[in-house]
């Protein structure tokens, strides 16, 4: 094909892509907050205009089981009993990273997942693969398998596929994970603190200051990760994060006890590190908190954060608030799940005055079996 042959064939794409889009605006229009109405038409007219043999909506259920389901399919077989790990086969690789990706031979790539295949008889060659999201939170992605005519996906067809799952995640899928939360009752809550850090930014430029606090955060957040947490949130110079119970965390409340005393053992190499390159002393406490607390998405259609909120969060914040420099405060819940695990003191009458609430027993994380 010659180069104003070439030409005019993009503009002929391009022209049914924009039609596609404005049907894809009318038909989640007149779904009328049908979610999987709005999902299955998205994807039929998906694999209509890129040509595509099939398609499937995967659907990451952060709030739930963890796994990532399909929410629609198209050509290929049923396929509503699947499921992927993240980071699992090519769908749960661009759910991990939110990375769109084009292969055309999947038969010889290492992340495609050949267990779909097995369990359909479907023949999988070639693939496009776009994440889903919302304010970046990735939460699925659209496949698309194998052209019809047998030739292979181009640039054009993923820049498209892409420019309609942004569409689907503008006009509708946004303002439907608003209601994707639940309410867990075992979680556990996690607050580290830099001790005098609104003091200790005065001295310095706003660039210092901001190299300071990621080399914190990096290693905070490594403690976190390591030991199976999810770190939710940067508030300045405090973390946030929490741990469920799951089938890779069996004990959530120990799990942050081991992040706490991971971030204690580690502190005195950071402080090393933070006072040669910054001239500086840098000290931190923790609190965590046991019990029951809502996981989801909060906001508009403009803004949505993922977080964790009741009364469980709160009183993790006030237990960072009174917890000294080096030092971890858990609450009587975390204790008691913990159990024997841990060896733990009562903190002095000042801590304790600082918290005003009698009825709420804490005390000082000392030891971790």
């Amino acid at each position: 094909m010659n180069f104003e042959s070439m030409e005019i064939w993009n503009a002929m794409k391009e022209t049914k892509y924009r039609r596609t889009l404005d049907e894809l605006n009318k038909v989640i229009h007149n779904a009328h907050g049908n979610l999987n109405d709005a999902i299955s038409a998205a994807l039929d007219m998906t694999c209509t205009a890129i040509h595509a043999e099939a398609g499937t909506f995967w659907f990451y259920s952060r709030f739930g089981d963890g796994l990532i389901h399909p929410r629609a399919w198209y050509g290929g077989g049923n396929i509503s009993q699947q499921y992927l790990h993240v980071g699992e086969g090519v769908a749960g690789k661009v759910v991990e990273t939110g990375m769109p990706t084009i292969i055309s031979d999947c038969q010889s790539d290492p992340r495609w997942a050949k267990k779909v295949d097995s369990a359909t008889g479907f023949s999988t060659k070639s693939m496009i693969c776009v994440p889903l999201k919302a304010d970046n939170m990735v939460y699925g992605c659209i496949q698309l398998i194998n052209k019809m005519d047998n030739s292979l996906f181009d640039e054009k067809d993923l820049s498209f596929a892409q420019r309609l799952a942004d569409e689907i995640s503008t006009q509708f899928v946004t303002l439907n994970l608003l209601s994707d939360g639940r309410v867990e009752p075992n979680i556990a809550v996690l607050f580290a603190d830099i001790r005098g850090f609104t003091k200790l930014a005065e001295t310095m430029s706003p660039a210092v200051v901001a190299s300071l606090l990621n080399e914190y955060l990096v290693f905070v957040t490594g403690c976190i990760r390591q030991n199976g947490g999810i770190a939710n949130k940067y508030i300045g110079d405090c973390v946030l994060a929490y741990w469920r119970p799951d089938e890779d965390c069996r004990e959530p409340a120990y799990m942050a006890c081991k992040a706490a005393m991971s971030m204690l053992e580690g502190a005195a190499e950071m402080r090393k590190r933070l006072k040669s390159r910054f001239d500086c002393e840098i000290n931190f406490g923790v609190g965590i908190h046991y019990g029951e607390a809502y996981i989801g998405n909060i906001g508009t259609s403009v803004l949505t954060d993922h977080t964790v909120i009741g009364d469980t969060v709160n009183m993790a914040s006030h237990l960072v608030s009174c917890a000294p420099a080096g030092k971890v405060l858990i609450s009587h819940s975390v204790a008691h799940a913990v159990g024997k695990k841990a060896k733990t003191s009562h903190p002095s009458l000042p801590v304790r005055m600082k918290l005003k609430r009698n009825d709420f027993k804490f005390y000082y994380l000392n030891q971790l079996d």
